[in-house]
This record gives structure tokens, sequence and C-alpha cells, in this order.
């Protein structure tokens, strides 16, 4: 498998008003997020709630992607799990699906250790069977952090070919560029500063609400227009900064989604969804930047009433 470029989004998982895995705005969803061309998919991150779903709807979503995509773009499932065993079996149901990578957070809440790390990792690659293994890389959320010298030794795992690099520690960062490992930059705000310090592309939550943006400067960085790639940078952290603001970023994501003609439903508790004061500012704050006009096109939403409701 060639190294893996472009923007890819972090697939946010929508759910019917029961909470359960909505297929039908899934395929709206993805579709688009193709037509926006976006360069793969990666399903069940912490964007798309994947530690909060069943193994049976991880496996679902995923092989729901990977169908729906049809080859048209590469599909990364991420498998990481609290334990050995859920992420292999993940794994493997991964390469059975078709999806064209996987990637696993570190193991989490247990300090194992670097050796059962690398236990763990290996456990993954041989369930894979052969599929690229990616170490998504999140220590604000799991409290593992790695050294360069700690990825080296992973490397070591035939399997493993990259790393979802969800820090702003770009020293290390770079360092990890330069043992040759396939990058994927994880900040969005940061994606740029990714890009420059060699980045390969990116996996992004905000990528679902705008991906003609993350588009945009990835291709202007390929340019070498630094100018245009950093001004799109800055119209992004706009957008994030609200975002953030609310408190609740995934119920923020999940609230633009419905406003842009996708219903993606409430998150998975124990995440709250948006409350009515939060959003009402969210929205006030999207309008005044022209946030809708900038990011949705015509033939994106099939019913264009929801973007009048709150």
């Amino acid at each position: 498998m060639d190294i893996l470029t472009g923007v890819w989004p972090a697939l946010a998982t929508p759910f019917n008003p029961a909470g359960q895995v909505n297929n039908k705005t899934l395929r709206q969803l993805v579709e688009r997020l193709i037509k926006a061309e976006v360069s793969g998919f990666y399903t069940c991150g912490a964007t798309g709630e994947g530690l909060l779903l069943t193994t049976d709807e991880r496996k679902s979503v995923t092989a729901l992607v990977v169908k729906l995509v049809s080859g048209r773009v590469p599909v990364m499932a991420h498998v990481g799990a609290l334990t050995t065993a859920e992420a292999a079996a993940l794994a493997a149901h991964a390469h059975a699906v078709g999806a064209d990578a996987v990637a696993a957070i570190p193991p989490s809440f247990y300090a194992v250790g670097k050796d059962g790390i690398r236990a763990y990792y290996e456990a993954i690659a041989k369930a894979a069977k052969g599929l690229p293994v990616y170490i998504y890389y999140l220590p604000a959320r799991t409290g593992v952090t790695m050294s360069a010298d700690m990825v080296r030794d992973l490397m070591q795992i035939e399997a493993l070919r990259g790393i979802k690099f969800t820090s702003s520690d770009l020293f290390l960062m770079e360092r990890i560029v330069d043992l040759g490992l396939n990058v994927l930059a994880g900040p969005d705000e940061m994606f740029h500063a990714c890009l420059a310090t060699g980045a390969h592309g990116a996996i992004g939550s905000t990528v679902n609400i705008m991906p003609r943006q993350f588009v945009a400067l990835y291709r202007a960085f390929g340019a070498h227009d630094g100018e245009a790639a950093r001004h799109m940078q800055g119209e992004i952290n706009r957008v994030i900064g609200l975002l953030l603001e609310s408190g609740n970023l995934i119920g923020a994501l999940k609230m633009v989604l419905y406003w842009q003609g996708i219903e993606c439903g409430e998150p998975r508790r124990p995440i709250p969804p948006l409350g009515a004061e939060a959003a009402a500012r969210l929205r006030a704050a999207l309008d005044a930047i022209n946030f809708f006009d900038m990011t949705v096109q015509e033939g994106d939403i099939e019913d264009t009433s929801s973007l009048k409701a709150l």
C-alpha cells in the first residue's frame, strides 16, 4: 500500500432518535465528503465516538463505510480498545470486510509499559493479516506518551506503517517523520504547521463540516502557496475557536452537521447534547461569519429546511 496522503475526515457516527447507528445518514455524510474530494475515511475514532460503540456497532460502521466507498478512496478503521482481544477482533474484521488500514490508540487506563504496548500492537498486526497498522497517538486522552525511540522500537513490527499524530509537540512529530513513518496530522488547528513539519496529510474531526476548506489548504501547500495555505488555516481556526467555546466539541459538530442537512442525532452518552443556549450562541456566531454560505454548496443538502432550524 502506498503512503497515505491528503485530507481524511475522522468520520462522525450518526445516530437515530433511538440512539442506534443511522445507516441512511451515514451514507449521506460519506457521499457529501466524497463530493468534496476527501482522500479517505477514518472510522470509529474519537470523533466517531468509537469507544462508546459496542463491538458489533464498530464492525457495522466500518463494514458499511467500506461498502459505501466501494474503492473510491481508502478506509482506515480505528480498532483500539481497552482489551487486546477486542482490538485484535476488530482488526481481523477490518481485514475481512476490505478496509485498507487499521489504527489503534495504545493501551489505556492500565499502565502496561513499553513491552505491553508493543505486544498489543503485535497482536493487532497479526490479526489484521498484513493490513498497514497505524499508531493513534492521542496523549491528552489516553495518558500515554511516546518518545521517538519508543516509536522506533514499534517500527520493528513489520506491518507498522504510520501514525495519526494528535499532539502539539511538533518537535516529536518531526523526529517521527525522520524515522520514515507515514505521518497524518491530528490537530485540525495545526494542519498547516504539521504539513510544514513534514506530515503527509491529516485526519480531522472538523473535516466533517468544512471538507473543502481543508482540501483547499492541502492543495495550496502542495502548490507552494504558503500565503493561501496560512489564510485558509486562519479561516478554519476561526470556526474551530467557536466550536471550542461551546465546551462540547462532539455535540457542537453534530449540531452543525444538522444545520448542514445531515441529521446525526445526539452524541452517545455520557457525551451530552449541545444545550439550547450554547446552540443559539454557536449558530449566531457562525451566521456572523457566513459559515454556511462558505461550506454548503448546491446539491449538498437534500432537504434545506433544517438549515433554518435550531
